[in-house]
């Protein structure tokens, strides 16, 4: 039973890093699509 806790555990925390990641990448997405929509000076 240890074991299977374990996993389930290691299951869990896994599937919140990769959704927490995949809302990053939403984020830098979104952010990206706004630098590109409003022209910008980089000087």
């Amino acid at each position: 039973m240890a074991p299977d806790a374990k996993g389930v555990a290691t299951a869990t925390r896994l599937r919140s890093v990769i959704s927490d990641i995949h809302l990053h990448e939403v984020k830098v997405h979104s952010w990206i699509k706004k630098l590109h929509k409003r022209p910008f000076d980089l000087d």
